[in-house]
């Protein structure tokens, strides 16, 4: 796998320390300090897309120089465009390339389109605006900035049905839940229906209509990527190789001692207990979590610690043999890992990484659990006297 560039350009201290001072000075909406504390951000981060689009959006909200902003939004643009890989800084392991950039590209133009808007070239704002939200194609729960600012566009130019309906899709999707887009929202529908009866049953549907977006983006776009080669051991003292994880849908967890994210998410693993049986339509299919143990050759691996799965109910523990090898054919970075594998030994969907706050470890595991729950819904691929197969290019 690729090596990700570095994500910043000083050490690590020194960046908490920069990121600090920029915080506080958009706290206390200083505007003279918030430049130079975001420029000084940007330098030490300079291909890190989520400080970038952070030190941008902020400065538009507080006023910072217009022509500022503009010049370096337009100039992440252009290297956006010719696909400057250095701008892969800091992208979450299960999230592809060509979705990290586009998301940005969406968010650098909804930096533009504000900006033309609070100028009042409203016909700038909203192509800009409009673009933005073709390249973010947000679906699901997620930042709903560009939805609001179009909210916000329409009404100022008397357009209220589309105002309405950007702003009901913000407050359905706004993964922070602030109450700034449900008011937002409330006082748009009261302006077009002359009260709010009826607000709630449209945001009941658009919730409704989010959540089999979300389930859909879910269990789209598998991989379809062999197992590599494994020879491991089983806490029940089976074996547990490649070939042995077939016939059933194994979610296999790649942890390491030490490893505070590892622990927790075994831990939420347990309590949920995807293991079992799944399926659909009386086809029943087994449902294993395995957590594998990597040790690194040449890092001290000290205790298991409070990420040891061992006795932990509905997780079967796993160790030995040859597992940092097959971490590194996974193109293993950094630990917990997570794999869903069909029964056919594709590896379908792989997550890096857990969430740390409650909301987002929720999602996680929702999502997980759709994955799994399509997986056991397969029919067999397989070709008269052949093994299991991946679909050709064409039929993905």
């Amino acid at each position: 796998a690729r090596a990700a560039p570095p994500a910043a350009a000083v050490a690590p201290e020194e960046l908490e320390r920069i990121r600090g001072e920029f915080e506080r000075a958009r706290a206390a909406r200083a505007r003279a300090a918030l430049r130079r504390s975001g420029e000084e951000l940007i330098e030490a981060a300079p291909h890190h897309l989520p400080t970038l689009y952070r030190v941008l959006s902020t400065w538009v909200g507080a006023g910072v120089d217009a022509d500022l902003v503009e010049t370096r939004a337009r100039d992440a643009l252009a290297r956006l465009e010719f696909g400057d890989a250095a701008f892969l800084a800091g992208k979450p392991e299960d999230v592809s390339d060509a979705a990290w950039l586009r998301v940005h590209r969406g968010r650098f133009l909804d930096v533009l389109g504000w900006s033309a808007f609070l100028r009042g070239n409203l016909t700038e704002a909203e192509a800009a605006l409009r673009s933005a939200e073709t390249e973010i194609n947000l679906r699901g729960r997620g930042d709903v900035t560009h939805l609001r600012h179009l909210a916000a566009l329409y009404e100022t130019k008397g357009d209220l049905r589309r105002a309405e309906g950007y702003a009901v899709a913000a407050a359905a999707r706004d993964e922070a839940r602030s109450g700034e887009t449900r008011a937002t929202a409330s006082r748009i529908w009261t302006r077009r229906h002359g009260g709010a009866g009826g607000l709630d049953s449209r945001l009941a549907s658009e919730a409704d209509r989010v959540r089999r977006e979300e389930r859909s983006a879910a269990v789209a776009d598998r991989l379809y990527q062999p197992i590599p080669i494994l020879n491991a051991r089983r806490s029940d003292g089976a074996t547990l190789t490649d070939q042995t994880m077939r016939g059933r849908v194994t979610v296999l967890v790649l942890w390491e001692p030490g490893c505070e994210d590892c622990a927790r998410l075994l831990q939420d693993l347990s309590a949920r207990r995807p293991g079992g049986a799944a399926g659909a339509g009386g086809r029943r299919v087994l449902v294993e979590v395995v957590a594998l143990r990597v040790d690194w050759p040449g890092r001290a691996a000290g205790g298991a610690g409070a990420a040891d799965p061992r006795g932990l109910p509905g997780i079967v523990y796993a160790e030995g043999g040859d597992t940092a090898p097959f971490a590194r054919a996974l193109g293993a970075q950094r630990l917990p890992v997570t794999l869903v594998i069909e029964p056919e030994g594709f590896v379908q969907y792989r997550h890096g990484g857990y969430p740390a706050d409650a909301a987002g470890k929720e999602r996680w595991l929702e999502r997980l659990g759709w994955q799994v729950e399509s997986l056991a819904g397969l029919r067999p691929r397989t070709r008269s006297g052949a093994g299991p197969t991946a679909p050709s290019a064409r039929g993905r």
